[in-house]
């Protein structure tokens, strides 16, 4: 077992940690990406908690009766869809309540022609917008550039791998997850999710099974995990 601890100014990128400070009152500069895990889980194990994680870190599976894999280079439509309908789907529901109830509040203060509490709800407004729209590009932005960094400009190929176990390799690292540590799946349009924390997930690509086929995983993983 191999012990990996959320580390400040770490070399290694593998997870983003994407603050819940990006609660709706934050500045958008202040969405940074901080590393977790050894290089090739950034984008494809996603986290946003500073948890200390264990994983067993091996370097093959060939031993392993894997029942099914599945074999992708990631791309923006994967990545932005799980950042927008996963990672920040709380906030960007939060931001909409707090974005209609401001616009809502600048109309009552305009008709009462109070200038102040215009002036208040319309920074609270503003700033909403502002951090809802540019937030999930600025996500992709920095999770791309960090990845590329790490590969030194290299794009790797990603393995999952499911046998008695969950296998993801990318590079030369790959770790294993137990069945019962899948809490959700998200059958999204580009990406079928795997998480495996409230807000760490494993990626795949739908149309990327080298063994075994799509329809027959998703009723394989849903009896292994008994999650939804």
């Amino acid at each position: 077992m191999s012990r990996v601890r959320v580390a400040d100014g770490s070399p290694h990128a593998g997870m983003a940690e994407l603050e819940d400070a990006l609660d709706l009152g934050s500045s958008v500069i202040d969405v940074g990406v901080q590393v977790l895990f050894p290089a090739p889980f950034k984008i494809h194990v996603f986290g946003l908690e500073p948890y200390i994680w264990i994983f067993n870190f091996t370097k093959g599976v060939e031993n392993v009766d894997i029942v099914f894999e599945n074999k992708y280079y990631s791309n923006d439509d994967m990545l932005s869809e799980y950042i927008n309908k996963v990672i920040l789907k709380k906030i960007k529901i939060q931001g909409f309540v707090i974005a209609t109830v401001a616009l809502i509040m600048v109309v009552f203060s305009v008709i009462r022609n109070n200038t102040v509490y215009t002036a208040i709800y319309g920074v609270v407004l503003f700033i909403t917008v502002t951090v809802l729209l540019l937030t999930p590009s600025m996500t992709l932005k920095q999770l791309k550039e960090s990845d590329k960094k790490i590969h030194r400009g290299k794009k790797l190929q990603t393995r999952v791998q499911f046998g008695d176990k969950i296998y993801l390799s990318e590079g030369t690292f790959s770790l294993s997850i137990e069945y019962d540590q899948i809490i959700k799946q998200y059958d999204l349009e580009h990406s079928y999710v795997l998480m495996f924390g409230k807000k760490n997930g494993i990626l795949l690509e739908p149309n990327s099974f080298v063994r075994g086929n799509f329809d027959d995983f998703k009723e394989f993983i849903k009896l292994r995990t008994n999650s939804q």
